[in-house]
């Protein structure tokens, strides 16, 4: 959500950025020769009065908390939707790793995969796929191929993150990326850790233009989806864990995206380098609020547009 002000005045000096926290901030610019932009941003809907008083402009509250989601609202209304959910990793390719190395990505990724699979299947859905199903490796390109074969609706790639923090407090929390260039270093590393099998012979100029042509309406839904499955992720993790940290929902080169003929998303659960978070990771108790958030997210996203 962005709250966007043109005023008359002059900032003379460059962009400004002002981080509020991992998902809100407040870009300031000028955006003609006599008129300063004010763009506040937020992924959660914004509630900003301002006044302007003796050149001085002051912006009260910047977020206001979306309403409570209601998930009695998400009986399916079209079953016949294709879904095809990816298990990241698989096989020789362990994926992020815990501190003690005995955690590995591809097992916590795959359980909780299953388990939105068969939350779907009881709502009702039918054309429900894994990209995998057992500890096997599959090439980036040959997930979204998968999606392509079976014609699906909806590509929903599961992963769980890393961070080579070493210290006190090592990065933690959920977040949920649907495909566009990197806009941050953050997230380049975190795009360079998934895109680890990628396909080596395009360097990093080729991988940008193959990402500007994606289609702006397939970005679009993409984000919609985004969205969905990570507000309804969120809310379902913090009805037992209210300290889970929130990333929000960011655009990445995730290449396991690329190539997807539908609205693709990639989630990340949590931090395996987080000893805490990975501890967490491997209970079945907290899989299945995962699980149960992302096949809500799924379904409120078909109910609103398909």
């Amino acid at each position: 959500f962005k709250n966007i002000y043109d005023i008359n005045a002059n900032w003379n000096k460059k962009p400004k950025t002002i981080k509020i926290n991992d998902d809100k901030f407040i870009k300031i610019s000028q955006f003609a020769n006599n008129k300063t932009r004010i763009v506040l941003n937020s992924n959660e809907q914004i509630n900003s009065p301002f006044n302007l008083s003796q050149n001085i402009l002051t912006i009260s509250n910047v977020t206001k908390t979306t309403k409570t989601i209601q998930n009695t609202n998400l009986n399916p209304k079209n079953t016949n939707v294709r879904i095809v959910i990816d298990p990241g990793h698989g096989g020789k390719d362990s994926g992020a790793l815990s501190r003690d190395r005995k955690i590995k990505e591809k097992h916590i990724v795959l359980s909780v995969s299953k388990k939105i699979k068969q939350k779907l299947l009881n709502k009702g859905y039918r054309n429900i796929f894994l990209t995998r199903d057992k500890d096997v490796f599959i090439e980036l390109t040959k997930r979204t191929e998968i999606a392509n074969n079976k014609q699906a609706d909806i590509f929903v790639s599961i992963h769980a993150n890393a961070h080579e923090h070493t210290g006190k407090n090592p990065p933690e929390g959920i977040e949920t990326y649907f495909l566009s260039p990197a806009r941050s270093e953050r997230v380049k590393k975190i795009a360079a850790k998934e895109n680890a099998q990628a396909i080596k012979s395009l360097n990093m100029f080729s991988k940008d233009i193959v990402l500007e042509t994606i289609s702006k309406p397939k970005i679009v839904a993409s984000h919609k989806l985004a969205i969905d499955i990570h507000k309804h992720l969120k809310f379902n993790v913090r009805q037992k864990y209210p300290s889970i940290k929130d990333h929000g929902v960011r655009s990445g080169p995730f290449w396991v995206l690329v190539g997807a003929n539908m609205p693709s998303i990639l989630v990340e659960l949590g931090f395996l380098t987080n000893p805490k978070e990975s501890k967490l990771l491997t209970k079945n108790t907290y899989q299945d609020l995962l699980a149960t958030g992302i096949a809500n997210g799924i379904i409120a996203y078909i109910n609103k547009n398909m």
